[in-house]
């Protein structure tokens, strides 16, 4: 569907329209990294275009501009019947093949005889893929070949069905006793895509249009447009097809993508990507609703994937289907996990995982209760080296749910807001397929196994001084002068540390700066987009020379992060307690990992308004001596959850 099209089912206003379509063009100038789309909710994007990359959208806008009528198109062995439907990949018609009378469907690729050479490559990727494919449940190919015009096309088995969402609501009538059926149905959904999953193809646009059920309530997968190959199954095709993708660019149909997918992070992007968009149908075959709100804007609707935690479905009241069992609940919760490899790893293991429920096994109980004991061992645990080994080992198996949200925000005695951070893993520093990667940044995964508190924002001039009594220059310090909740800057590693001790001693908890894994961290707030969560509108968290201003601003006047958090990246850049150096070897999972800052130069991290807004991103590092006291350069400090017991506060300031 395309941009006019929506506009004709009342997906979008004329206004909406023009509006979208002047978006993507701003977009392909801008470049992909800077797309302003957030005044379109999720449903109304996905209505109108795959955002991908911006030669995609290029491509997009001149299918619109050359939107020939769906008898022009001229094959000599078929006879068009009618159009079926129509996006940025190309078009899909019902046909007759002259020569038998048999029904196919004919698709028709985008950019006619003068398609990219990448779209070319698309074309050649879906046609192998589709060709090595052989399951009932999977829309085979029986022929390709060029239209008159020099178009490129292939021809499938034509399904005569409707979507899944319309069967769905056919079921739902016939209430309670439905489930059954429902889940057969999603059984052989699953056993489709891993028929895929065993050749290394992940789909990345399940949804329910992509699946129709027939007559005989068979569902079939189609639409393999934006399928890629894995592993060993990468080649030259492939690598033609996917070389304008990068991390932090949406891929697939937002409102079933997965939270790697949803992020931009295609590194995470496998298989389990796949099992959490059967999971979000399944969610709604259950309860009737999706299990978090997609019609807000697209912003919204990201961090809602990206950090919400659903309603299990037994929690769900007034479903359509009633009540549903608990521990087919756990099975769809699982298959929404929000880190990957707590996910069912193929469309197979949610094949078996449902098939078990149905014949009468319930593996549910056990697995809660071993969660349940695992947590409180690792809880009675003491020694960091155990815990950081147990912690490690429950992530791989799946047993620790991989944790999204922050905690609480306390205030300590000094009006200073800190915000509980949860333990979790992430991929630190820029992908190799980054554009603007550094080779200061290497990639490699870290596994944060406890809990912390960091500031909501840089320690202002006015907290500086309550704690130090002057400013690090000395100069001349007015507490009502507006510039009191600036950031504190030319503030050295060494007078960030002594403000550290010293609030310290004053609450009786042990501040610190940041290790750079949790400071990087906390910025990403469980996204992997190099961004952060302002990827649509990086200017609206970010004070950086885009301003023109180029000094200093109060904290707080931009969004924060998801968590929470102010002035992450941009307006002063803030020492990490780290020096300036990395792991030797970054193919191995670094756990809790930090480097003795003395014999190193120190680290700064975030950029700051000297910087332009390319720069301030989580990755980015600068190496700058401890010494030193730089203009737009101050700090936040963090301290360790477990100095925190319960409700206890750190008494009043006196």
């Amino acid at each position: 569907m395309g941009v006019d099209d929506a506009e004709r089912l009342g997906v979008l206003s004329a206004t909406q329209s023009g509006a979208l379509r002047q978006a993507i063009q701003d977009s392909i100038r801008a470049g992909p990294r800077l797309i302003e789309l957030k005044t379109f909710t999720a449903s109304q994007l996905d209505a109108s275009i795959h955002l991908e990359d911006a030669d995609a959208q290029s491509e997009f806008i001149a299918n619109q501009i050359d939107h020939s009528p769906p008898t022009a198109v001229n094959i000599s062995a078929y006879r068009i019947v009618k159009g079926i439907s129509r996006g940025g990949q190309g078009a899909v018609y019902e046909a007759v093949q002259a020569a038998t009378g048999r029904r196919v469907a004919v698709k028709v690729i985008a950019g006619g005889p003068h398609i990219t050479s990448r779209n070319r490559a698309r074309y050649e990727r879906e046609v192998r893929i589709l060709a090595r494919l052989d399951h009932p449940g999977i829309v085979g190919i029986l022929d390709r070949g060029r239209t008159a015009d020099g178009s490129f096309f292939f021809v499938m088995d034509f399904v005569d069905g409707i979507p899944l969402d319309d069967w769905l609501k056919t079921q739902w009538a016939r209430g309670h006793e439905a489930i059954g059926t429902i889940l057969a149905l999603f059984v052989k959904v699953a056993s489709a895509v891993d028929c895929a999953h065993l050749i290394g193809v992940v789909h990345r646009d399940l949804k329910p249009s992509n699946i129709l059920v027939d007559a005989r309530g068979e569902p079939h997968v189609l639409d393999f447009g934006l399928a890629r190959l894995t592993g060993d199954q990468m080649g030259a095709i492939e690598a033609e097809a996917s070389r304008a993708t990068v991390t932090g660019n949406i891929i697939g149909s937002l409102p079933w993508a997965s939270p790697e997918q949803a992020s931009g992070d295609t590194r995470r992007m496998g298989t389990p990507s796949d099992v959490y968009s059967i999971g979000v149908m399944l969610y709604q075959a259950l309860t009737g609703r999706p299990p978090y709100d997609t019609s807000d804007r697209i912003q919204q609707t990201m961090k809602n994937i990206c950090q919400v935690i659903p309603f299990a479905p037994e929690r769900v009241r007034r479903g359509p289907l009633g009540s549903i069992e608990v521990d087919l609940s756990d099975i769809v919760m699982r298959t929404l996990a929000k880190a990957p490899h707590a996910r069912p790893a193929t469309g197979g293991g949610l094949s078996s995982l449902l098939q078990a429920h149905i014949a009468g096994q319930r593996p549910g109980k056990f697995q809660r209760r071993l969660r349940f004991a695992c947590l409180v061992i690792l809880s009675i645990l003491s020694g960091a080296v155990i815990a950081s080994m147990a912690a490690g080992w429950f992530h791989e198996t799946g047993l620790m749910p991989e944790p999204v949200e922050p905690g609480p925000v306390l205030t300590n005695t000094i009006g200073m807001q800190l915000v509980r951070v949860p333990p979790g893993r992430f991929h630190m520093g820029s992908s190799p397929q980054d554009p603007l990667r550094d080779s200061n940044e290497p990639n490699y995964m870290v596994s944060l196994t406890q809990a912390f508190y960091i500031g909501r924002t840089e320690v202002t001039r006015r907290q500086y001084v309550r704690v130090m009594g002057e400013l690090p220059d000395k100069s001349r310090f007015v507490e009502n002068d507006g510039k009191a909740s600036l950031p504190v800057d030319r503030v050295s590693r060494h007078q960030a540390n002594a403000f550290c001790e010293r609030l310290s001693q004053l609450e009786g908890r042990p501040y610190r700066l940041p290790k750079e894994s949790e400071w990087e961290y906390a910025c990403r707030a469980g996204l992997a987009s190099d961004t952060s969560s302002a990827a649509n509108d990086p200017a609206r968290e970010i004070w950086s020379n885009q301003d023109d201003s180029r000094r200093l601003h109060p904290v707080a006047t931009k969004e924060p992060n998801f968590w929470g958090l102010y002035d992450m990246l941009g307006n002063s850049a803030e020492w990490c307690a780290d020096g300036f150096v990395f792991p030797s070897d970054t193919n191995e999972p670094q756990i809790n990992p930090s480097q003795l800052p003395e014999k190193f130069a120190g680290v700064i991290r975030g950029g700051s308004v000297f910087d332009p807004l390319i720069r301030c991103r989580p990755a980015m590092r600068e190496k700058i001596e401890p010494s030193e006291q730089r203009r737009a350069v101050g700090f936040r400090v963090v301290f360790n959850a477990s100095s925190f017991p319960g409700s206890t506060h750190a008494r009043p300031w006196p």
